[in-house]
């Protein structure tokens, strides 16, 4: 009995010796290899399953262009007179553009403002082609008493009491003259169609006598008075990309160098989106 007992006791030390040298050894294992914690998990790094992140795709861009062509009401009603009129025409034709491009190259019509852009889908964008002209908004009566004139040319004091009041600008404006266009294009998913927002306008001046401003003796003063007319559209709408279209017609006042009669001549506005798409 005493030496079975001997003989037990040995094998449970032998199968204990064992087991620890089997765990030690899988500590060791487990030390050496990366650790396979997810990238989620605090402390982690990505593991062996974790996916590439996928490539972002580059922003739509919107190539817009717009025209406003000057040309006869008669002659324009004749160019779109196949098409059903001009009240009945929001996609332009190739054979229409080109009846109206040849009017304007045999002069008949004339490009009075064209503006082109480039835009991200969902910005807006603003681009102008404009002078500024500085213009008085009040004037002052100020006689030559009051303002203490010394000349040599006036030495009677009856030929200066006779001298007319003069009007003196008080306050002055800038005033932007020319072409102006803001827009703001969203592309659809499919990227066929383009949903806008633009506010197109032109804006002209001449000058033109305004009303006489009286003098200290009641006498009239044909003022000189700058005047500016505009032509604006604002407005919002579904356009295919790279489809001419006529956005609008309207009326002009009179030709910028006062020939003419109103309602002789018309501004066509013709727009243009295409999508451009800079992925590969």
């Amino acid at each position: 009995m005493k030496a079975g007992t001997r003989n037990g006791n040995s094998m449970r030390a032998i199968a204990m010796s064992l087991g620890i040298a089997i765990l030690s050894a899988a500590a060791a294992s487990a030390q050496e290899q990366p650790s396979q914690v997810s990238g989620n998990e605090p402390g982690g790094g990505p593991g062996p399953a974790a996916r590439p992140a996928k490539p972002q795709r580059a922003p739509k861009l919107v190539s817009i262009e717009l025209r406003m062509i000057q040309a006869p009401r008669l002659d324009v009603d004749e160019v779109f007179r196949e098409s059903g009129g001009i009240a009945h025409t929001f996609l332009i034709n190739e054979k229409t553009l080109g009846a109206i491009n040849a009017m304007v190259t045999g002069k008949k019509a004339r490009v009075v403002g064209q503006l082109q852009a480039v835009s991200k889908s969902g910005q807006n964008t603003e681009i102008k082609s404009v002078r500024e002209i500085v213009c008085p908004t009040g004037y002052e009566v100020q006689s030559w008493r009051d303002r203490n004139v010394k000349t040599t040319n006036v030495v009677d004091t009856d030929d200066i009491e006779a001298a007319e009041d003069i009007m003196v600008p008080g306050n002055f404006e800038r005033r932007e003259v020319g072409t102006i266009l803001s827009v703001s294009p969203v592309v659809d998913p499919t990227g066929t169609t383009i949903d806008l927002t633009l506010i197109p306008q032109r804006v002209r001046v001449s000058l033109h006598p305004d009303k006489p401003a009286a003098g200290r003796a009641g006498v009239g003063h044909g003022l000189e008075q700058p005047v500016f007319s505009t032509e604006s559209y604002a407005t919002s709408m579904v356009a295919p990309s790279g489809k001419p279209l006529l956005l609008g017609v309207c009326d002009v006042i009179e030709d910028q160098d006062g020939s003419g009669k109103a309602g002789e001549n018309i501004i066509l506005w013709i727009l243009t989106a295409t999508v451009v798409s800079l992925n590969p």
